[in-house]
């Protein structure tokens, strides 16, 4: 339940600033389609994001550690995308390896930004991610009735 609520605090006002883009700005200041896809990459991007903090606090013994945790594992991805910057891998599908590597990390939406060629994997990618990284944390968090520390 905790989960929900704060996936909706995520979402929210993201949500709230689409619609008042929409009302505001209509199809006057940039296309429909645009408007949508920002929104929705902006919507994806804080959705895995608070998956993957939420994860990477689980069972910590405080909110400090659980806090450390998480932007622990922002910095490790972007060492990540960083170092495989450094290989000299060729270009796969319109995609560098690091804009690859990335579409694994809780930033793979961004790779939508720039207009990648295959969008649709690029999201079922994210999707089994986001359904991974919420598999390990209900595994983390113990059982029913368990205490956890």
């Amino acid at each position: 339940a905790k989960a929900l609520v704060g996936g909706a605090v995520c979402a929210a006002p993201i949500i709230v600033s689409a619609l008042l883009a929409a009302l505001i700005a209509g199809d006057r200041e940039m296309a429909w389609s645009e408007l949508i896809e920002i929104y929705a990459t902006a919507l994806g991007l804080a959705v895995s994001m608070f998956t993957w903090l939420t994860a990477a606090g689980v069972r910590q013994p405080s909110e400090a550690r659980a806090g450390l945790a998480g932007i622990g594992m922002v910095v490790v991805w972007i060492l990540i995308m960083v170092l495989s910057s450094l290989l000299p891998l060729p270009v796969f599908e319109g995609l560098t390896q690091v804009e690859w590597v990335g579409v694994f990390s809780p930033f793979g939406l961004m790779v939508l930004i720039d207009g990648a060629d295959l969008p649709a994997v690029v999201i079922a990618i994210q999707v089994c991610m986001v359904t991974l990284v919420w598999l390990w944390a209900a595994r983390r968090i113990g059982k029913p009735g368990k205490v956890v520390a």
